[in-house]
């Protein structure tokens, strides 16, 4: 909801701002509201340059969303920007008396862009709407437990069941938009999983995306009123963290009384691995997720290696579950290229990798692109949109050098609502003040390197701005999405510089061991080998080439690439690992058993187990030329990314047809609709278009869920050669009495389907009560019913799962009737009135040319 200047107006010129009572149903009056009681509270945390990029803001939206005249009366006080201040915002100032100014700020045309850049800026300011609602009716364990009525979207609605439904001990590659709702997925089975003491692994690639969805969970866990939630550990497990903090969080894994915890690859190839091991073997952990799975691709083969370990990590925690225990796995992100999905599926398949994709373009950012003869220019064009973009805003930059020249440059401008995030920065106290200032909105500018934003959900940023050139098409993509996540408009503007095609290039350059020097650490590791059994043996990756004296964490991070490297060769295929089962010696004291329990833990955190796939693996003369031609593919995959991210310094396409491009699939085949967005070419062209078709669901239907044999058995008389079992009832009565009677047999048969197999329901609004939905849900052995939707029957995937359908309750049309028998189903059973007339011929009832049994006789065959 936009105010009316008016309330900026009383806000600015109250005696007591800081005792008003504001509104903040609009987060711009919010920041500007904050703005003010700092300069009245805290003076030395806001300067000029903030409260005149929020007013400048404040008065151009509400000038171009609501037609109101653009200007404002502003104190002329200490800490208030002067005459000149609002000079440099582009914003005229004019006298009012001896204490006011009149503020008219006056629209940005950057002669340095398109002249139809200002567009982008005005829509972003405007906050226009650019994604339309997609909502489709949750199922009842969603409104149970989240109280949620809707799904965002029809991809969200397929990733929380894909989470459920899916084959114990497999793997779903999820993938949707930002903001298309893939949290939902892990946080509803761990919320259902409180009372069983499950647990659900979310594995995130930041301290700030742990400590985000730490916060996420607890709200919803205290809107769900979960009776212990206050007396839990901490839910997200990382180095800031003190050591009392994580001892708590690992033995709560180990007792059952934690439901999720977010953590690193590192925990969980470190410290959490004993623990999480504990809870395998018990049968407990439900869910194994990774959040923003792109970096297992993307950052892998680079500085963190354990992205890939820890899929073998995630096998061998597979094989320590009981057989009928098995947990899912999930691997969520928001964007997937082919290079990424080959390497998911590589790692994580095995045969039994189901994608979900519900892709589409982003219609909530306009782009602006520029390039800067030098670094100076650069810098006069950013700061210029700094002042005139609207906030909150990011700006981004490679490298943790530039990070922080540009947060002393800001902080030298007036700016103090200003934060500086570079990789770690977030780890500690300072860093989860930033979070809560970031989240509550008392920051309006963010300088960061590239894993700020990853994942977390901050609705409201207006512009992304990049004073680099990305590495890769993907990384620009990703972060220019972390703008207009409230699904309004949003700018993006990147400056770039001839130097920096060399600095991208470089970085995209995979760090990817050398062959000969990958060959020889292969040697010194497989010398030194342990046999395990079954073909299989450990390696150190502490172990080293006689020439290198490095014995440290690089040392073990390059032995770890280069089995990495081996994996995706086809030489090795790394193989579960169990780690040592440990136990206090006799007359040994805990303190030394706790001494002792790390020691060995750590020795194992460095080793691997392998089982060798090619017989050639120590032959040097194959080993070079099988590991060239893997390099050599991987190589032209950077070749290709480059020339993608090259095309930004000098558009000549759509650049949304570059993003189409990028994360088209050919296998299965995934195409994201075709949008036009606004760029400077659409705009020159005058193409700009922000309308696209559906996108398309992938659904792979593959769930093992099949009826019970005793259920089989009760429907085998009414089954014809269809699938369909036909199931007849008399009517539904209106006097009350005989309306109950019929209800509650109705009630009857769908428990007996629910705990027999039958996973959709598809039955008229108002037909059963929450509590009734509540009480199937728990003879559900999926725990969980899909809630059909006949107005969306044929028009969308489907989960191919035994179904039961309800005629009649409302209007029965000879169309309605139609539809439910087109339903292809494994197992579709179909509750219909005996009088209703067949649809293929209306001269005759429907039942009487086909098998059936009535409601009572599937009861009474149930009972024998």
């Amino acid at each position: 909801m936009i105010a009316p200047l008016r309330e900026f107006q009383a806000l600015l010129l109250s005696v007591a701002p800081e005792a008003r009572e504001i509104s903040l149903g609009d987060p711009l009056l919010g920041r500007v509201q904050a703005a003010i009681q700092s300069l009245a509270n805290r003076p030395d945390e806001i300067g000029p340059s903030d409260i005149a990029g929020l007013l400048r803001q404040a008065i151009l939206r509400n000038h171009l969303a609501l037609g109101e005249d653009s200007v404002l009366r502003v104190p002329k006080e200490p800490g208030w920007p002067t005459s000149q201040d609002w000079q440099e915002f582009a914003c005229g100032a004019e006298m009012a008396g001896t204490q006011h100014f009149l503020v008219r700020p006056q629209p940005w045309t950057p002669a340095w862009l398109d002249k139809d850049a200002p567009s982008v800026v005005e829509a972003a300011t405007r906050e226009l709407v650019r994604r339309p609602s997609r909502l489709v009716r949750g199922d009842p364990l969603v409104f149970e437990l989240a109280g949620i009525p809707n799904y965002v979207t029809p991809g969200q609605r397929a990733a929380v069941q894909a989470a459920f439904l899916l084959p114990r001990g497999s793997t779903a590659i999820i993938s949707l938009p930002t903001g298309g709702g893939k949290t939902l997925s892990f946080q509803l089975p761990a919320l259902a999983g409180l009372s069983q003491g499950g647990l659900t692994l979310v594995v995130v690639p930041t301290v700030a995306l742990a400590k985000d969805q730490e916060d996420r969970f607890l709200a919803l866990a205290r809107l769900r009123n979960a009776d212990n939630s206050q007396n839990w550990c901490p839910l997200a497990y990382h180095s800031g963290l003190d050591e009392e903090a994580k001892r708590r969080v690992r033995s709560a894994i180990r007792d059952g009384s934690v439901p999720i915890v977010f953590t690193s690859p590192e925990a969980i190839m470190g410290p959490l691995r004993g623990p999480l091991f504990d809870a395998a073997r018990q049968g407990r952990l439900k869910l194994f997720a990774v959040d923003e799975a792109h970096v297992i691709a993307q950052w892998g083969q680079e500085f963190r290696p354990e992205f890939q370990s820890i899929a073998g990590l995630r096998d061998a925690l597979l094989e320590a579950c009981p057989t009928a225990e098995q947990f899912r796995t999930l691997l969520m992100t928001a964007t997937l290229t082919p290079d990424c999905y080959e390497t998911l599926q590589f790692l994580f398949g095995r045969g039994n990798c189901q994608l979900i994709s519900e892709l589409s373009l982003r219609p909530e950012p306009g782009f602006l692109l520029s390039l800067a003869a030098h670094e100076p220019e650069r810098i006069a064009r950013i700061m210029e949109g700094i002042r005139y973009l609207p906030r909150p805003l990011i700006l981004y930059t490679t490298l943790r050098g530039p990070a922080e020249e540009w947060y002393d440059r800001l902080h030298g401008a007036g700016f103090r609502r200003l934060r500086m995030v570079r990789g770690g920065d977030l780890s500690d106290e300072e860093g989860e003040a930033i979070l809560r200032d970031w989240r509550r909105g008392a920051i309006d500018i963010i300088v960061a390197t590239s894993a700020f934003g990853l994942g977390m959900d901050q609705a409201e940023v207006r512009s992304v701005i990049h004073a680099c050139l990305p590495e890769t098409i993907d990384r620009y993509y990703q972060e220019v999405g972390r703008g207009g996540r409230d699904g309004n408009a949003a700018a993006a503007l990147l400056v770039s510089t001839p130097k920096d095609e060399a600095t991208a290039k470089g970085l995209a350059h995979q760090q990817i061991i050398s062959v000969d020097r990958g060959f020889e650490r292969w040697e010194a590791m497989w010398v030194r080998r342990e046999p395990i059994g079954n073909g299989s043996s450990v390696v150190s990756l502490d172990a080293r080439p006689v020439d290198i004296p490095d014995t440290g964490p690089r040392n073990v991070s390059w032995n770890l690439r280069t089995l990495v490297l081996m994996a995706r060769t086809g030489l090795i295929t790394i193989v579960p690992h169990l780690p040592p089962l440990m136990e206090p010696e006799q007359d040994e004291d805990i303190a030394r058993f706790e001494l002792r329990r790390k020691e060995i833990l750590k020795k194992f955190s460095k080793e691997v187990a392998v089982r060798i796939l090619d017989s050639r693996h120590s032959d040097k003369v194959h080993w070079d030329k099988v590991v060239a031609q893997t390099r050599a593919t991987l190589r032209r995959g950077d070749e290709r990314a480059q020339a993608l991210v090259q095309e930004l310094c000098n558009l000549k396409r759509p650049l949304n047809e570059i993003f189409r491009e990028t994360y088209t699939l050919s296998d299965p085949p995934v195409h994201l609709p075709r949008m036009m967005g606004s760029c400077p070419i659409t705009r020159r062209n005058g193409t700009v278009s922000f309308a696209a078709a559906e996108p398309e669901l992938t659904l792979l239907a593959k769930t093992n869920l099949t009826l019970s044999a005793p259920f089989e058995r009760a429907l085998s008389p009414c089954l014809d050669e269809g699938g369909r079992c036909w199931v007849a009832y008399d009517g539904i009565p209106s006097d009350p009495r005989d309306f109950r009677r019929w209800h509650e047999n109705f009630i009857s048969l769908l428990r007996h389907a629910v705990a027999g197999g039958v996973v959709e329901l598809s039955v008229p609004d108002g037909t059963l009560s929450p509590k009734e939905w509540s009480q199937l849900i728990m003879r559900s052995a999926s725990n969980f019913i899909l809630r059909a939707s006949q107005s969306e029957e044929g028009s969308r995937a489907a989960w191919q799962v035994p179904r039961l359908t309800l005629l009649g309750a409302q209007p029965l049309t000879t169309g309605i009737v139609e539809q439910a028998m087109i339903v292809h189903r494994p197992y579709h059973i179909i509750v219909v009135p005996r009088s209703q007339s067949d649809p293929l011929a209306p001269h005759r009832r429907l039942l009487d040319v086909r098998r059936h049994l009535s409601i009572e006789d599937i009861l009474a065959r149930l009972q024998v």
